[in-house]
């Protein structure tokens, strides 16, 4: 049973910013577990985006957004493939031909292979509705009249009569109106219905389309769909794939680490990173990683879960929360191969940056806990850290410097920060717990002058 479905989406294979695997991963943290990829006049993005689902646990159904015409009016029309005829030569051949405008050339390669005719509009010489509907057929398509409601009413009557299987009743530029007379329209002929975004870009203010999700069929609608689609029998197969592999020993490891972000790739993930706010004086922030937001009304002193990381160069923008203007941080980082990374947003606001900070992979414990001290406070003079008594564990720690892992007896410690080489204590911090086999990070935060000093923010660190 899926949960929510959005059945028009596109990618760059044709006019949208994302790529079908990230359309995939988009889906996934939008809670959408079945789509379509319906770029326009192509499906080259489709095995991608296969690919892409198997990783996520997202079904991915093979479609189409065909351009057609009636008396010159442009007419989309949905295709969602039952099997594979979507990927025959002939028919890529006939998208090339629509998509260059040579609808002429189409018509006479589909005669000539199977002898059947696809229509012309005459007005506009370009492939016509009923000759859409017919082609899409040939290969194996289950057809959807797209958008209706931003077809002129003066065909919409004639055009909706045409023998489509489903309407799209659920669309973004809708009104509540226009979707329950949709609906009753679909059912009152005996059609399924759909739903659809028509998403093509997150990146900016997109007032003609849609977000992945902000139009679904729920679960019961789906169902539905499915059935009378004739797709039931392809997506119950890819289902069972999918399950396979998602729901495998790999996947119940990451999540009961809680290592569980959907950040672009899963199944290589072999980095992680998170992110941080160590900023004393930045208002709330968006962070987007390769145009994706990925954390929103990011606050001072907060700190994300780990995420997945692929391993290459990753473009980091950082943004007053609510407001996508102008980057306060546009920053390129790489993520090596096995790597463990905090991220953390330092500095006083407006010049903040972001400082990649390694996380050491295999400290020896021997059944002690281990602590660790950072220095992110940008006014701060380096400091030397020293057990209760008195003994010093760490010198001379300066600003954007991080110490080792030391591992110390089990016991409640309350660490004297001190001014380094000296006696003069900064900052005692509160007394805290330290259990074996653990480890503990001690961020020193704060703005670091003698006026407004210095806080610290104590993590327990996830390992396996």
């Amino acid at each position: 049973m899926f949960e929510k479905g959005d059945f028009h989406i596109h990618s760059k294979a044709s006019d949208g910013e994302l790529t079908p695997r990230e359309v995939v991963e988009l889906a996934r943290r939008r809670g959408i577990d079945i789509i379509a990829l319906t770029d326009h006049n192509t499906t080259l993005g489709v095995d991608d985006a296969l690919r892409a689902g198997i990783e996520y646990g997202v079904i991915v159904i093979p479609a189409v957004e065909l351009s057609t015409r009636f008396h010159n009016e442009r007419i989309h029309i949905l295709g969602y493939f039952k099997d594979d005829r979507y990927k025959s030569q002939v028919f890529q051949k006939v998208l090339k031909l629509i998509k260059a405008h040579k609808t002429k050339s189409a018509q006479v390669l589909i005669k000539r292979l199977s002898n059947i005719d696809i229509d012309i509009d005459e007005d506009s010489g370009r492939l016509s509705v009923l000759g859409g509907i017919r082609l899409l057929r040939i290969f194996g398509a289950s057809v959807v009249l797209a958008h209706p409601v931003l077809i002129n009413k003066k065909y919409l009557t004639e055009i909706i009569n045409m023998p489509f299987d489903g309407i799209e009743a659920k669309y973004c530029r809708n009104s509540e109106d226009d979707t329950e007379f949709f609906i009753r329209l679909s059912k009152d002929m005996e059609k399924f219905y759909t739903a659809g975004s028509d998403f093509h870009t997150d990146r900016t203010r997109d007032l003609k389309h849609g977000l992945i999700g902000d139009v679904y069929l729920n679960s019961h609608e789906i169902d539905i769909f499915l059935k009378m689609s004739g797709l039931i029998d392809r997506v119950s197969t890819y289902k069972n794939f999918i399950s396979y592999n998602y729901n495998s020993e790999k996947y119940e490891r990451i999540k009961r680490n809680m290592y569980c972000y959907p950040y672009r790739q899963v199944i290589p993930a072999n980095s992680y990173f998170r992110m941080m706010n160590a900023s004393f004086n930045a208002p709330a922030l968006d962070i987007y990683a390769n145009g994706i937001l990925i954390l929103s009304n990011f606050q001072y002193k907060e700190v994300s879960p780990y995420m997945f990381a692929p391993i290459g160069n990753h473009n980091i923008e950082v943004y007053i929360s609510g407001d996508r203007t102008n980057p306060i941080i546009q920053q390129n980082i790489t993520i090596p191969r096995e790597l463990i990374l905090n991220l953390a947003i330092i500095g006083a606001f407006p010049d903040i940056s972001i400082y990649p900070l390694p996380e050491p992979s295999s400290a020896q414990k021997f059944g002690r806990p281990c602590v660790r001290f950072i220095n992110l406070s940008p006014k701060s003079s380096p400091m030397d850290i020293a057990l209760p008594d008195e003994t010093i564990i760490f010198r001379n720690l300066g600003y954007r410097e991080f110490t080792e892992y030391a591992c110390i007896l089990e016991g409640r410690y309350s660490f004297q920060i001190r001014s380094a080489g000296t006696e003069k204590v900064i900052l005692t911090t509160k007394s805290f717990q330290l259990n074996p086999n653990n480890y503990y990070s001690v961020y020193i935060l704060g703005e670091g002058s003698e006026d407004k000093g210095i806080e610290v923010l104590t993590i327990l660190e996830p390992r396996e």
